[in-house]
């Protein structure tokens, strides 16, 4: 009898561990949403950023990075990066210029690069808002150092210093929001609705 309780209770935790476990439909519509959410934004923020022309050229909100900012802690370093390059086609897209497409990688790659090292080796350390203030920084002075180079011109690093503030301001700024939404629905409970779901 003893035997038998010891069985059933073994069999139950491990399918309990089995349901916690993320499956790849799980993950990939997680990363679907993400995607969805950085392109949507991506959108939006070119518009508004366009209208509102800010006298910091280059300078935007990085709204958009939520997305990669939520990537990262859901489904790890090459989930954020495969989000950040999907923002920065759909920007592409929106512009239809190849210069702003080479910006934005360059701001995208350096961006997740750093964030994913904190993120990684420093997390407890610094929080979400912390971590996603280091890549608007790094991600503006990807932006400027590819404007520099195609235009031959160093005289736009002038700009670097103001970008970096905006990036750090906003940056933190994006990091609080992705802290509230993984406050809300923390890793194990995402991934687990996504399944509920049906999706």
């Amino acid at each position: 009898m003893r035997r038998l309780l010891w069985w059933s209770e073994g069999k139950a935790g491990w399918t309990a561990l089995q349901d916690k476990m993320p499956s790849p439909a799980r993950r990939a519509a997680i990363f679907g949403l993400l995607g969805s959410l950085a392109i949507v934004l991506s959108i939006l923020e070119n518009s508004v950023t366009g209208m509102l022309n800010f006298a910091v050229p280059g300078l935007k909100p990085g709204l958009a990075n939520l997305a990669v900012v939520l990537a990262l802690p859901y489904l790890g370093g090459g989930a954020a990066l495969a989000v950040s390059l999907l923002k920065a086609l759909a920007v592409f897209l929106a512009t239809g210029t190849v210069t702003t497409l080479w910006f934005s990688l360059a701001g995208s790659l350096l961006s997740v690069a750093g964030m994913w090292l904190l993120w990684r080796f420093c997390r407890r350390i610094f929080s979400l808002a912390g971590i996603s203030a280091l890549g608007g920084a790094l991600s503006n002075l990807g932006q400027v150092g590819v404007m520099a180079a195609i235009s031959n011109t160093p005289a736009f690093f002038y700009y670097l210093p103001a970008l970096a503030i905006f990036g750090v301001g906003f940056g933190m700024l994006v990091g609080v929001l992705g802290n509230m939404v993984l406050r809300r629905i923390p890793r194990e409970r995402m991934l687990g609705q996504a399944e509920k779901s049906g999706v």
